[in-house]
């Protein structure tokens, strides 16, 4: 369904926000030159990622996933929290993941603004040839 929806939305030149990569992946040649993006990319250039990728691939027989990325920067972050709380309660760990500002993940600088929601760029790929790179 979604290459069928893909096409006709390029055919009426209607302008779409696709939601995911795997709507992209699935649309086939329809999805030519569609961007969307994506929170981390196996090819990325950020502190750490290539030992990350390594490893993973070494343990797993694979390449790690988008959700194993966001794992593993999420237990460094956790990690520094701790660190920095010197304490392991939940309310000092709150409190110093809130302070958290540029910290470097694989995933880039990662921040928490006010309402504690994560602050980092997203990586923004296209569709070159069926297959998804990074737009730049």
């Amino acid at each position: 369904m979604p290459a069928f929806l893909l096409s006709r939305i390029l055919i009426l030149k209607i302008v779409q926000t696709l939601v995911s990569i795997d709507e992209v992946q699935s649309a086939g040649d329809a999805a030519e030159g569609t961007i969307t993006f994506t929170d981390w990319v196996s090819t990325a250039d950020t502190p750490g990622h290539q030992t990350f990728v390594q490893n993973y691939t070494a343990k797993y027989g694979m390449e790690p996933s988008v959700w194993a990325a966001q794992s593993y920067a999420a237990v460094y972050i956790l990690a520094e929290a701790i660190k920095n709380a010197q304490s392991t309660d939940s309310e000092a760990i709150a409190a110093a993941l809130a302070e958290i500002k540029d910290f470097d993940t694989i995933l880039g600088k990662f921040s928490f603004d006010s309402n504690g929601d994560a602050i980092y760029d997203p990586v923004v790929l296209i569709v070159k040839d069926g297959k998804l790179e990074v737009f730049e």
